[in-house]
């Protein structure tokens, strides 16, 4: 467990402990397990049209292969034999970059008030997923642009983007003892919470970034308070941040609206889940999924302290 102490926002702190990010090789039987784990799983039933989209070939083989499995595994040794240059030169460069992160790390410690209090080294690992997911204290960055001879995404970013999750999880340990978020409300809230502190000081001078626009699933959600217009949600979290000098102080809060909210976020996840980026298509499906989840009524919002 990482051990941390919560201050502030934004104040100065001096000799901050920073945790060290490892590149591990893009090895050909973790991709396999990593695909075939996104192509199968059942929170995250829209990857796999992503994975798809990224590698048609793959959906190919798979629709002329009896055993899923074997398809899969000779789809990816074919691809790192093909690209192996692309992926050494990718991980290498992240490997680089990683070595530089130190500022990035020290203005995410600052924008959400936490501080490591002993050493601690996240893992990182290349993938060809066209997405770069996260678990427990490791993630996986996709280079799928670079194995394409395209721009490659900034690992900073990535890197910070899935430290920042991890972060929150470990404060959200001690705000969650007075009860716990579904699965959908915890993922809105760390997206929605990252890009909001992204488009901010000192993050958004740290990254050199602006208009960051997160995660697409997050980037139609409005919310409604009484008397006032509907506000993008990553734009009210935005102003929220702007106003207040305590930022666990502000996730306490913004843990309760979520909480008291998971009903309309289950629904707009199931959306999500079912419909992906067709929902910025048709106008339809825009309009439902943006429709402003309402906050009016909702009990329990009074503003509370760390326990």
């Amino acid at each position: 467990m990482v051990r941390a102490e919560l201050f502030p926002a934004g104040c100065i702190i001096k000799n901050m402990i920073l945790p060290k990010i490892k590149i591990q090789r893009l090895t050909q039987l973790s991709e396999i397990r990593l695909f075939y784990k996104f192509l199968n799983h059942p929170q995250y039933p829209n990857h796999k049209n992503l994975i798809y989209n990224a590698h048609p070939k793959l959906r190919v083989l798979l629709e002329s292969e009896v055993n899923s499995k074997a398809a899969v595994k000779k789809y990816i040794k074919n691809m790192i034999s093909a690209h192996r240059t692309a992926i050494e030169k990718a991980a290498s460069d992240a490997a680089i970059s990683a070595r530089s992160l130190k500022h990035c790390l020290e203005a995410l410690g600052k924008s959400m008030g936490f501080r490591w209090r002993k050493p601690i080294a996240y893992v990182a690992r290349p993938t060809l997923l066209p997405f770069s997911p996260f678990d427990k204290l490791s993630f996986s960055f996709s280079i799928l642009s670079r194995v394409y001879g395209k721009e490659l995404e900034s690992f900073s970013r990535i890197a910070i983007h899935e430290i920042s999750h991890f972060v929150l999880f470990e404060m959200l340990k001690s705000i969650e003892k007075q009860g716990k978020l579904s699965s959908d409300a915890r993922h809105y809230l760390k997206e929605a919470v990252t890009a909001a502190l992204f488009n901010e000081a000192p993050l958004s001078r740290a990254l050199r970034i602006e208009n960051y626009p997160g995660n697409p699933e997050i980037r139609l959600l409005r919310v409604k308070f009484p008397s006032k217009a509907p506000l993008p949600l990553v734009k009210w979290i935005r102003d929220e941040y702007s106003k207040s000098s305590n930022f666990p102080d502000l996730l306490i809060r913004l843990v309760r609206i979520f909480r008291a909210s998971q009903k309309e976020l289950g629904k707009k996840r199931k959306m999500w889940n079912r419909y992906g980026k067709k929902i910025f298509e048709e106008r339809r499906l825009r309009n439902n999924y943006s429709r402003p989840i309402l906050i009016a009524k909702k009990k329990g919002l009074e503003k509370l302290s760390l326990p």
